[in-house]
């Protein structure tokens, strides 16, 4: 019966003393843990006719974010309560214990206010995790900002903020483009083009990012553009839009070298560039429909 009461009384101090832990302040945790993949186990103690969990211990992979790094890491870790694997943007608060090998990790318990607390040793990589259709995949640090940066490419150019077509003064001839790869829902590119501005016709070598692999337009056929920066003919953004429902548009971006000449294609399929007085001649020649120059 004593043994009882020394038992009972230590439950009640023990539940005074997690009453008045206070809970932790996040500003106090800057790091941000993304969990991927995790294995744990329990550990239990026996006692009052059986075996109760008195806490959990496992290993795992995750990215850990301190200010604006990233970096992939591995992890083992032994606490009082497990944690699961993060959604894409969801992410457990922590800060360094031992930098660059212990942290402290915070989650709230499921099915519950209450925090908890947990303990990881870890070994950080230089590579960051990225899942890709499903698999666990490592990047090297540029190709992960690379497509960070297409990922924010992408959602503006799906929602462009100003979609009149009257702000989009110059007239873009797609004539070549070969497509490369595409990443995070960007296709990438480099072609040749005319581009038609204020001052006249010019040929345009480009580069471009976009959601979709445009096709080459046809003779007639153009797309809207503008400068993207003013007083730059560095980058052009195009529209492009639907013809059966204008308000749904996109755009691509180009980075762009404009030339004095002006590209013709000939009769061999093979784009020329050509002097302002040649093409003025070629489409004088196409106009009467006379042969095309070889």
């Amino acid at each position: 019966m004593r043994k009882l009461r020394h038992i009972l009384s230590s439950l009640i101090l023990f539940s005074t003393a997690c009453a008045a832990f206070a809970a932790p302040k996040l500003a106090d945790y800057p790091l941000r843990v993304q969990i991927f993949k995790e294995h744990w186990g329990t550990e239990y103690f026996g006692g009052w006719g059986g075996y109760y969990p008195s806490g959990y211990h496992g290993y795992g992979d995750a990215n850990i974010t301190d200010g604006n790094k990233v970096n992939g890491m591995k992890f083992v870790f032994e606490c009082s309560d497990h944690f699961t694997s993060n959604d894409s943007d969801e992410a457990y608060p922590a800060r360094w214990r031992k930098p660059g090998q212990e942290i402290e990790l915070i989650a709230q318990e499921i099915g519950s206010s209450s925090m908890h607390k947990c303990i990881m040793k870890t070994t950080l990589k230089e590579n960051i995790y990225y899942r890709l259709n499903g698999e666990l995949i490592l990047l090297s640090q540029e190709q992960y900002q690379k497509r960070l940066d297409n990922h924010a490419e992408k959602e503006a150019s799906l929602a462009p903020a100003d979609v009149d077509p009257t702000h989009y003064p110059l007239k873009f001839t797609l004539l070549d483009v070969k497509w490369g790869g595409r990443v995070a829902g960007i296709y990438s590119g480099q072609g040749q083009g005319n581009v038609e501005t204020a001052d006249g016709l010019h040929a345009v070598d480009f580069s471009i990012h976009c959601i979709s692999q445009i096709p080459i337009d046809p003779v007639g056929r153009y797309y809207h553009a503008r400068w993207t920066e003013d007083g730059s003919k560095m980058k052009m953004t195009l529209l492009l839009q639907k013809m059966s429902d204008p308000s749904a548009a996109a755009t691509c971006n180009l980075n762009t070298h404009i030339n004095d000449d002006i590209y013709i294609r000939r009769s061999s399929g093979d784009l020329q560039a050509v002097t302002l007085q040649e093409y003025k001649n070629f489409e004088r020649a196409a106009v009467a429909g006379g042969p095309s120059q070889n």
